[in-house]
């Protein structure tokens, strides 16, 4: 092809920079974006999320979103699908958004992990840690599983499982504690954090006789009103009747008190 502007072969090795920071002059306008934004105060402007919730999938930071924004508009790109393609293209783009489209490519990545494995959690930092409700705080960690005899005051079993709530654990750390014990038999109190009937039934079976406080669950019981457990149903006046015997409530369609 001689007699044209010829190209560079796609094999030759090249000494392109290393750093996203060297592509991007000092007067480039990108960094003119980067300046106005960063000095912004996008709370004061009404821009929301600025506080990254505890839970969830991490959002992009709006900072980021209106730095691509604001260099589409300068460069005629009103497309959010093309700005998108941009971010994975374009060098400039790519500098402004500090190459965020491999980062949604990373949590595809994870995404598509977790329908593989079937798993509800991927630790970044060990990959046997899962995120453990704590109350209202939530850290990543492990859930440790001790049995302890109470007449000689010494651990009986210990594990460590990922698993992050205690239900569905009773019967396997139980189990595990009567072999170290030697006994066939074996009475055994946990809190209600562990009641499962499934698993209590397991321990039945297994000759584990469990005490386990059944938890209270619904809104009702979080705002401060009595459970179901503390009313019992009186056939002949048909109400039902509270603990002490104080509170009526008619087993009628509109439940009103009396």
């Amino acid at each position: 092809m001689s007699g044209y502007i010829e190209g560079i072969s796609r094999d030759q090795a090249t000494l392109f920079p290393d750093r996203l920071e060297d592509w991007i002059d000092e007067d480039h306008p990108a960094r003119v974006i980067e300046a106005f934004v960063d000095a912004m105060d996008l709370a004061g402007a009404g821009f929301g999320r600025m506080s990254p919730a505890q839970t969830g999938r991490p959002c992009y930071h709006p900072s980021v979103l209106l730095k691509l924004f604001i260099y589409g508009y300068l460069n005629r790109i009103p497309s959010s699908r093309r700005l998108e393609r941009e971010a994975g293209r374009n060098v400039e783009a790519m500098w402004l958004t500090a190459a965020i489209k491999g980062k949604r490519d990373r949590h595809k990545a994870l995404l598509d992990e977790l329908d593989r494995s079937g798993e509800d959690q991927i630790s970044l930092t060990n990959p046997d840690a899962r995120a453990m409700a704590r109350m209202t705080k939530v850290a990543v960690g492990y859930n440790v599983q001790l049995a302890v005899d109470v007449k000689h005051k010494l651990i009986a079993e210990q594990e460590v499982s990922s698993q992050v709530v205690d239900m569905g654990l009773l019967t396997q750390t139980t189990e595990a504690a009567m072999d170290n014990l030697g006994v066939d038999e074996i009475n055994v109190v946990a809190d209600r954090g562990y009641f499962k009937v499934e698993d209590i039934e397991a321990c039945e079976k297994a000759g584990i006789t469990a005490y386990v406080p059944k938890p209270l669950r619904g809104a009702a019981v979080r705002e401060g009103f009595f459970s179901k457990d503390e009313f019992r149903y009186d056939a002949e006046t048909d109400v039902y009747i509270s603990r002490p015997d104080s509170v009526f409530l008619h087993a009628t369609r509109k439940r009103r008190v009396i």
